[in-house]
């Protein structure tokens, strides 16, 4: 078990507000604290874009980004410490490259089981990833956390993978009258989302609507937001975007699903043999999502302390490809770390 923290280095000294417009990086993110006033751990995210340093928590509890890559043009290198690199490749006798290695501590950070076993650690410090021994079980919540972080900074071919495998085809579907071209313009506004849970659908105003809207996909939380009212209630009067409100409420519903398998896959923590999970590993390890093409960076975003008087979890972790605010998360900033960096 190690700190999220020695695996990265610091910082290089460059101007977070005049980022490499050629090489968009791709960060992770998460706190490095939470207050005791909040419940569990949900500070966890990956950034493609700059993001505010509270991302999901403002104010005390700055998130810390983990970009995948550093770039010293032409060339760029992995965003890891040399003994962390070392201890992986002698670990598992075999290196992994820099994305199957953030894919597996993306995998971990979402999972339930590691989120409820170390959520008073998780309030007070860093993450510690522990690296399980079965090379299988690696690959296979590598390739979960691949899935996660391609669905999170909403990559077309990830998507496409992810959302035939949802077990309701008809979730975030949407429903609007364009019977006039006046009607269709009203129609398309939002104006005061409201949540019908028996019908489960997301009403925008009162005719347009999301189908399939789960209690659980409406009250999914990333960092101090409910994600679904936190996008409807900052787009306030604007015409919807109706493709990329299902896109989210897909990601959500599959995030979702996928979390159910990772708590399975942890069962054991904190040993992480996979004894009990051969036949799943077999079939994921045998169906793999496609490999996001990211030609660009990511970093692992997370808040090194938040202080979120209203935070229930830790679910302050995400991916980012591309510059993220400070304030990303909710009172408590976020740091990425891209797994490479420029210079």
């Amino acid at each position: 078990m190690m700190f999220l923290s020695t695996c990265y280095p610091p910082p290089p000294p460059t101007n977070p507000k005049t980022p490499n417009q050629t090489r968009k990086n791709v960060a992770l993110n998460t706190p490095r604290q939470l207050k005791n006033s909040d419940k569990s751990w949900t500070q966890c995210f990956i950034s493609s874009c700059i993001n505010d340093q509270g991302l999901s928590s403002v104010g005390n509890g700055a998130g810390v980004n983990y970009p995948l890559y550093q770039f010293r043009d032409p060339n760029y290198t992995e965003n890891f410490t040399p003994e962390f690199r070392s201890f992986i490749d002698k670990h598992y006798s075999h290196h992994f490259e820099p994305l199957e290695v953030l894919g597996y501590i993306y995998a971990l950070l979402y999972s339930p089981n590691y989120r409820k076993r170390y959520e008073d650690f998780l309030k007070a410090d860093y993450p510690k990833i522990l690296f399980t021994n079965n090379k299988d079980l690696f690959r296979v919540l590598s390739l979960l956390g691949i899935e996660l972080i391609g669905l999170h900074v909403l990559n077309k071919e990830i998507l496409n993978y992810s959302f035939e495998k949802l077990k309701d085809a008809t979730i975030g579907e949407s429903y609007y009258s364009p019977s006039s071209k006046l009607t269709e313009v009203h129609d398309r506004i939002i104006k005061k989302p409201t949540y019908n849970e028996p019908e489960q659908r997301l009403y925008i105003n009162s005719s347009a609507y999301f189908m399939g809207v789960s209690k659980e996909i409406h009250d999914y939380r990333i960092g101090g937001y409910c994600v679904l009212d936190k996008y409807l209630k900052s787009h306030k009067d604007e015409p919807c975007d109706f493709d990329h409100v299902s896109n989210i409420i897909k990601v959500i519903a599959r995030t979702i699903e996928i979390q159910k398998t990772l708590g399975f896959l942890t069962s054991d923590l904190p040993h992480l043999k996979g004894n009990d999970s051969q036949a799943l590993m077999q079939e994921i390890l045998q169906n793999p999502p496609p490999p996001p093409p990211f030609n660009t960076n990511i970093a692992l975003i997370l808040s090194r302390q938040a202080k979120a008087i209203g935070d229930f979890d830790f679910d302050g972790a995400f991916i980012s490809k591309e510059a993220s605010d400070n304030n990303i998360y909710r009172r408590g900033g976020g740091l990425a770390f891209p797994l490479f960096c420029l210079t």
